[in-house]
């Protein structure tokens, strides 16, 4: 498996990639294919979750304020 979100501004935060809804990979493992999409807390406009095609799993991201 190659590296994951490569690039000079690969993370996310409050003030940093906030364009991005969410992030997402295919995945193929014993001629199964996933996609899996990562929600992006920190989004000017969040993802619909709910709406997404069945088929699509996704991970959604609980922070917790110490």
């Amino acid at each position: 498996m190659g590296e994951f979100f490569r690039g000079k501004n690969r993370s996310f935060g409050s003030t940093k990639n906030t364009s991005f809804s969410a992030v997402g990979g295919i995945y193929t493992r014993d001629g199964n294919v996933r996609v899996i999409i990562y929600e992006n807390v920190f989004a000017r406009h969040p993802l619909d979750f709910e709406s997404l095609p069945k088929g699509i799993e996704f991970r959604r991201i609980l922070l917790e304020e110490e």
